[in-house]
């Protein structure tokens, strides 16, 4: 049936992983967090040519009104002169939706309730009526996109949205002055990861959807509470639970793209002339592959700030 632990996470793996893949459903009532009195997301400087750039990873989607942002973030933000996210800051709302219809759509695709367990009918049944998703909605879907488009509707429950996330309030002080912002991936290849998945894999994560739809707004509250306080081991654990039962996809997700992502920053660094405040979701700083551990093996210095 459905894997052991991603069907609880598979929400949180999204939200601290995949920009595009959530955060475009209805606003709701928020999930009730816990605030610390004092914010502290982890954040690392990272050394190169005497000059210190910072890593910084995020949450894409937020609830109104979440405090984030504390003193030393607040420095590091103000000393860098060009903001690196993930996806390319051309990539618009519109065109990340084009991009996504063009990629997930495959005509002929077998109905959703043949691609999942039997046991999970019901539940799936459920959704669709709640959400106003109709069987015919995914009539030509690949099951990865199936996926993310129900992700995205469970994500209302949570009230966040990616207007309220890190990466457009990072977008917007970094344009008030005129600095740099730059991507480190296109849409089309964010989607790609999941297009590349086996069908296999993708099903997996469709019945994880699915199967965790109930506790999603839970799992999200239980994460956002842990990149607060900048708890990473609390966050190692939740995402290594959820992908522990397909190292496939994480290593499609996570490592692939850490790795890229390592050799674009180190060719940033060396050319030297910027300080720059590096991005990325929270998930990339965790576990055996982190951006941060691939950047040591490459010889900078990675010193954690907080």
């Amino acid at each position: 049936m459905v894997m052991a632990m991603l069907h609880r996470l598979i929400l949180p793996i999204f939200t601290a992983v995949f920009l595009t893949a959530c955060g475009q459903s209805a606003n709701t009532a928020p999930v009730d967090i816990v605030q610390p009195d004092d914010p502290s997301p982890a954040l690392w400087e990272i050394s190169s040519k005497g000059q210190p750039s910072y890593l910084f990873g995020t949450v894409h989607i937020l609830p109104e009104n979440i405090a984030w942002q504390d003193n030393v973030v607040d420095a590091a933000i103000a000393r860098a002169d060009h903001l690196i996210l993930e996806l390319d800051p051309a990539e618009t709302p519109e065109r990340i939706g084009d991009i996504f219809t063009v990629m997930a759509t495959t005509p002929g695709q077998p109905p959703l309730k043949n691609r999942i367990d039997t046991d999970l009918h019901d539940e799936a049944a459920d959704i669709m009526q709640e959400y106003s998703l109709p069987a015919s909605l995914f009539a030509n879907v690949e099951s990865w996109g199936a996926a993310l488009m129900i992700s995205s509707s469970l994500s209302g429950k949570t009230g966040a949205r990616g207007e309220f996330g890190v990466e457009e309030i990072l977008t917007s002080a970094f344009r008030k002055n005129g600095r740099h912002i730059s991507g480190l991936e296109s849409a089309t290849q964010q989607f790609g990861y999941f297009d590349g998945l086996s069908e296999s894999d993708q099903r997996a994560m469709l019945e994880a959807v699915i199967d965790g739809a109930d506790e999603s707004a839970a799992n999200y509250k239980r994460l956002l509470e842990s990149w607060l306080t900048g708890d990473t081991k609390m966050l190692e654990t939740i995402l290594a639970q959820g992908f522990d039962s397909r190292p496939s996809i994480r290593k499609a997700v996570v490592t692939a793209r850490n790795r890229d992502w390592a050799e674009q920053i180190a060719g940033k660094l060396e050319s030297g002339g910027s300080i720059y405040f590096i991005a990325v979701g929270a998930g990339h700083f965790t576990g055996p592959d982190s951006l941060q551990k691939l950047l040591t093996e490459k010889g900078y210095t990675v010193k954690r700030l907080q």
